[in-house]
């Protein structure tokens, strides 16, 4: 039997996310139930960073070239949020 290694997202809380991407609390909700925003836990609400960093570099096409680093950076925001 073969088993996948998936590498374990960082999550951000919704405050978080409405500082990176710019917008507000109930912009992040729409997004999280349109599918542009991937949920991550239930209580408290969290999204991926990763979700985070496709859609901020979806709207901005010259990031593409940086994603490692946003994501990076992303990714130590939640940590922090945690600590």
């Amino acid at each position: 039997m073969r088993t996948m290694h998936r590498s374990v997202d960082k999550v951000l809380p919704i405050n978080k996310a409405t500082e990176v991407l710019g917008c507000n609390r109930s912009y992040v909700y729409r997004m999280i139930k349109c599918g542009q925003l991937e949920k991550a836990t239930d209580a408290p609400l969290t999204v991926t960073a990763t979700s985070v960093v496709r859609k901020l570099v979806g709207h901005n096409p010259y990031l593409q070239k940086h994603y490692s680093s946003i994501h990076w950076d992303i990714a130590q925001e939640a940590q922090q949020s945690f600590n």
